[in-house]
C-alpha cells in the first residue's frame, strides 16, 4: 500500500588536471524524500610514476592484515592500472644449450609464446609472460637439420608475489567517514596509514603496513609471501597494536591455483588487547 523511489547518481568533470566525481543516493517514500552525498573525489593519475593522487573521499589500503576504512582526506600511492601492459608478477625464463645455430620455441601450457634464433652455446630467453597458477613450460630446440630437443619443467606464479625489484606503496591521511549512506558529511577521528610492498626476489615479497587513529589506536606489522619451488605460495604475518595496552596478531596462509583444483587457506590469531582501524580492544 505504499510506493517508494530510490536512485544512485554520479556526476563527473574532467580536464588536464584530473577528474572530479561526486555521487548521491536519493530516496523518496511515505515519510518524504532525502538526498545523501556518498563520495566526492578529485583524482589525478601519473602514468610515468605508476601512481595516483586522490583528494576527498576514499578507501584506505588494508595491506595483507589490516582493515580498510572509508575516510575523507588525501591518498597517494601506486596504481599499476595506469600502465595496463605492465606485468607485476615474476616473469618466467627458459634456459638451455644449443650445439649449432638453432631455433628455440617456448610453450606454456601447450601454447607457443616465444620464438628466437640462438647461436651455438648456452642461451637464456627471459621475460617470458607468466600465467597465473601452476603450469608446464616446454622449451623446444630445433637445429638446421630439423632435429629437436624438448625440455619440460613445471612452474608456479601468483599475483601475491611482486617480481624482483618492483615496489608498491600507498599513504593516506584524513578523517574517518561515519554513518556512510546515512549522513552526507559526518567525519570522525583523524587517521593515518601507510603500506609498502617490494619484491625482494622473484620468490620472496615483503610488506610493511602501519595505521593509527587520533584516539590512540595504532598498529604496525609485516607480511612475507614466499614461493618454495612449484608447491604454491606461503604467507606469514606478524603485527602489534592496541590502545594503551599493546597486543599482537600472528597468521599464516597457503594458496595454490591449479588447472583442476585450487586451494586457499589462512589462519590468524590475535590477543584480546590487539586493536587496529575498525576494532575496539576488549
Amino acid at each position: 500500500d505504499s510506493t517508494s523511489l530510490g536512485a544512485i547518481t554520479e556526476a563527473g568533470m574532467f580536464g588536464p588536471f584530473g577528474v572530479f566525481t561526486s555521487s548521491l543516493i536519493g530516496r523518496h517514500g511515505r515519510d518524504g524524500g532525502e538526498a545523501i552525498r556518498l563520495d566526492s573525489t578529485w583524482t589525478r593519475d601519473f602514468p610515468e610514476r605508476l601512481a595516483t593522487l586522490r583528494v576527498g573521499d576514499s578507501i584506505s589500503v588494508a595491506g595483507a592484515w589490516g582493515q580498510s576504512a572509508r575516510f575523507g582526506g588525501i591518498q597517494f600511492g601506486t596504481n599499476f592500472a595506469t600502465q595496463p601492459t605492465l606485468v607485476t608478477m615474476p616473469l618466467l625464463y627458459a634456459q638451455g644449450e644449443a650445439l649449432v645455430p638453432s631455433t628455440v620455441d617456448v610453450f606454456v601450457n601447450g601454447r607457443r609464446i616465444a620464438s628466437e634464433t640462438v647461436p651455438p652455446g648456452p642461451f637464456t630467453i627471459d621475460r617470458v609472460p607468466a600465467v597465473t597458477g601452476a603450469g608446464q613450460m616446454q622449451v623446444v630446440v630445433t637445429d638446421a637439420l630439423g632435429r629437436q630437443q624438448v625440455v619440460s619443467q613445471p612452474f608456479y606464479t601468483g599475483p601475491t608475489l611482486l617480481r624482483a625489484g618492483l615496489s608498491e606503496y600507498s599513504v593516506e591521511a584524513g578523517a574517518i567517514r561515519e554513518d556512510y549512506a546515512r549522513l552526507s558529511n559526518e567525519y570522525g577521528d583523524v587517521m593515518v596509514a601507510g603500506t609498502y610492498r617490494r619484491g625482494l626476489t622473484d620468490r620472496l615479497t615483503a610488506e610493511l603496513h602501519a595505521e593509527g587513529r587520533l584516539d590512540g589506536i595504532a598498529a604496525a606489522g609485516m607480511d612475507l609471501a614466499v614461493q618454495p619451488g612449484t608447491l604454491g605460495i606461503f604467507t606469514l604475518t606478524a603485527a602489534a597494536g592496541g590502545d594503551g595496552e599493546v597486543g599482537w596478531l600472528a597468521g599464516a596462509g597457503f594458496e595454490r591455483t591449479g588447472r583442476r583444483i585450487s586451494v586457499f587457506a589462512r589462519a590468524r590469531y590475535a590477543s584480546p588487547s590487539f586493536a587496529q582501524l575498525g576494532t575496539t580492544p576488549e
